[in-house]
């Protein structure tokens, strides 16, 4: 993501859990919807301070990606793509985009 960042004017809003904190997939699953409506009160606002709902893209990684599926829900309103990938790969990112992860 760093050397992507370099070339590219974006907002960045990254969250991360260590797998260490949660002892099996299913404990995560109980916060997760907490953790979504956090996620989600942040993106309502980057929205608030000018960032056209168009120019934000949701992408998530293994349970990255049910969480980014719940933002997409959660937010006021509905943003350019919500983007989910089962393992780890690279992906392409468009300008302007908040990227979460897992």
């Amino acid at each position: 993501m760093a050397a992507y960042l370099r070339h590219c004017d974006c907002n960045v809003l990254a969250v991360e859990w260590p797998e260490a904190l949660w002892p099996s997939y299913l404990a995560v699953t109980f916060v997760l919807p907490r953790i979504a409506d956090f996620v989600a009160e942040a993106v309502n606002d980057v929205m608030k301070f000018g960032v056209p709902p168009g120019h934000i893209s949701l992408c998530g990684v293994g349970i990255g990606a049910q969480l980014v599926g719940l933002v997409g829900q959660k937010t006021a309103r509905k943003v350019a793509r919500v983007v989910g990938k089962c393992a780890r790969s690279a992906w392409k990112l468009s300008r302007k985009c908040i990227i979460l992860s897992s």
